[in-house]
């Protein structure tokens, strides 16, 4: 991003979420299968709270739940276990708690 775009439109002071509450009424550019490199230990527990509170965050914004129910989580699980198996054991762990979590938020539960 920009720096320029940045200062005229800075990201706004949520607790989470933030990239998406800033992108809201934009046309923001996702590439779903971008590497990401973390700088932090990927942990089942803090990936399945971050993604509920995200996923939470994004139907109060008045988006579609992307996991919407189980029947969607159960649907979504060959794409989430191919690769995270490649990745290893632990990934998969990883990858489910993430799912569950967009599903958790999604539903509005906790």
């Amino acid at each position: 991003m920009r720096t320029e775009t940045l200062r005229s439109f800075p990201i706004p002071p949520v607790p989470i979420a933030e990239d998406a509450w800033w992108s809201l009424n934009r046309r923001v550019g996702y590439v779903p299968m971008a590497p990401v490199l973390h700088s932090h230990v990927r942990a089942p527990g803090p990936l399945f709270e971050r993604n509920r509170a995200i996923h939470a965050q994004l139907v109060a914004m008045g988006h579609a739940p992307t996991v919407p129910d189980f029947s969607a989580w159960v649907k979504a699980l060959p794409g989430v276990v191919r690769p995270a198996l490649a990745a290893g054991p632990g990934e998969l762990v990883n990858q489910l708690a993430e799912l569950t979590g967009q599903w958790w938020g999604a539903a509005g539960r906790g």
